[in-house]
């Protein structure tokens, strides 16, 4: 007989952009022996997760975006004694994770796991950055929190489904995100940051991808500048395919922390090398950390996850002690 650890849960946002009856229709079609859980609040989500963990599904199904990943790690980490694997269904709003693991179309991505047995399904093991109590697989501040804020706004008018678009994050961008920026420069001048380690290794990243190791103590600043976005992440992508991250994955046990000294206007002239990762050397300074502490000259937006969190004038950052399993739908699809 069948036992969980060889079943299949998923777990659904109801609030995500791709989310309705036709979705859990598919998934019964698809995967009728998958038992799945649908959330329209954080409280439906801690219970469908306790009963997760308390039958110890051997893969968990997650749709709805990055913000519901990240939800769903921190509801995991307070109830499992370690993280189960985890797959990633493209139903949310940028996807990043999800699209960074291969998965497609709903249909085609389930009809993948259902020709192998859940043993062996492949995975990828990613570290993960703790911020302020929570694990998330990226985080930030600067202007690109700004416009995450911007966005929610502009869905809010529109409506949450038919608002959560590329469309939409641009109209937020120049309608709201961009004249803020503007307003706030001219107001407060331009934004300073310091970066202090905190402890574990620090490798700065040069212009040509290369690394050089570097030694100092706990406490020292290892970096100093006028910026406008930083960020830190143990995966490539944000939303939508952007390399935002190129260096995450260099290392096992560290992030990529990278500051952007660059408006928004100016971003936006240089949108394809950035959206490709191949934008390095300044007005980007990168490096692989641990452990540290950003401090701000002014409050500035801060997000985790793409979820805003308001403002902060200092943030601690460091690798968590807790790692993941994602499955790689491309991996799985070479070997079906």
């Amino acid at each position: 007989m069948e036992t969980r650890s060889e079943q299949i849960a998923v777990l659904l946002n109801a609030n995500a952009k791709s989310v309705g009856r036709r979705t859990v229709d598919t998934i019964r079609e698809t995967l009728p022996r998958a038992h799945t859980f649908l959330s329209r609040s954080r409280d439906d989500a801690q219970r469908h997760v306790d009963r997760i963990v308390h039958e110890d599904f051997g893969l968990v199904l997650c749709g709805g975006g990055d913000g519901s990943v990240v939800t769903l790690l921190n509801l995991l980490r307070r109830r499992a004694p370690r993280l189960p694997r985890l797959g990633l269904l493209k139903l949310g709003t940028g996807n990043a994770w999800a699209r960074a693991m291969g998965a497609r179309g709903l249909r085609w991505t389930l009809e993948q796991l259902q020709r192998r047995p859940i043993a062996e399904v492949p995975s990828d093991r990613f570290d993960l950055v703790e911020v302020e109590g929570m694990i998330t697989h990226f985080t930030g501040a600067g202007w690109d929190a700004r416009l995450v804020n911007d966005f929610n706004d502009l869905v809010r008018g529109l409506g949450v489904k038919a608002g959560k678009s590329v469309a939409a994050y641009m109209t937020a961008l120049f309608s709201k995100t961009v004249p803020a920026e503007a307003l706030d420069f001219q107001r407060y001048g331009q934004a300073e940051v310091q970066v202090e380690t905190l402890g574990g290794d620090v490798v700065r990243v040069t212009r040509d991808g290369s690394e050089v190791p570097v030694t100092v103590e706990p406490g020292t600043v290892i970096h100093a500048s006028p910026v406008s976005v930083i960020g830190c992440a143990t995966t490539e992508h944000y939303g939508f395919g952007f390399k935002a991250f190129p260096y995450a994955r260099r290392r096992a046990r560290m992030f990529n922390f990278r500051a952007l000294n660059m408006s928004v206007g100016q971003a936006v002239v240089s949108i394809p090398a950035l959206w490709r990762g191949t934008m390095t050397g300044e007005p980007i300074t990168d490096y692989l950390v641990q452990d540290i502490q950003v401090t701000f000259s002014r409050p500035l937006e801060f997000q985790v996850g793409g979820d805003a969190m308001g403002k902060r004038h200092q943030v601690r950052m460091r690798i968590a002690d807790e790692s993941v399993d994602i499955v790689d739908f491309r991996r799985l699809a070479q070997m079906n």
